[in-house]
């Protein structure tokens, strides 16, 4: 599963959403990033992959992508 996400200037995660498979209804939906925040897709963790469709967008909004990979990582909690 994979899916997109736009991240501030320090890579926490401020918007998601998923990337279309094939086969997949044709509503369509996008993401642009403004400024100084970057688009990049991840692949979703196992750990995120089994919550509900709504949990999971929740709990990747607790996550930062680093600079110059394409990995999920949870924010620490004193950065919440």
């Amino acid at each position: 599963m994979r899916m997109v996400v736009i991240t501030d200037v320090s890579g926490r995660v401020i918007a998601a959403c998923h990337v279309a498979s094939s086969g997949s209804s044709n509503v369509q939906a996008g993401l642009f990033p403004i400024g100084d925040q970057r688009m990049v897709e991840v692949d979703v963790p196992e750990h995120l992959r089994v919550l509900e469709l709504e949990e999971r967008l929740k709990a990747v909004l607790q996550h930062c992508v680093p600079k110059d990979t394409q990995q999920l990582r949870p924010v620490e909690p004193s950065a919440r």
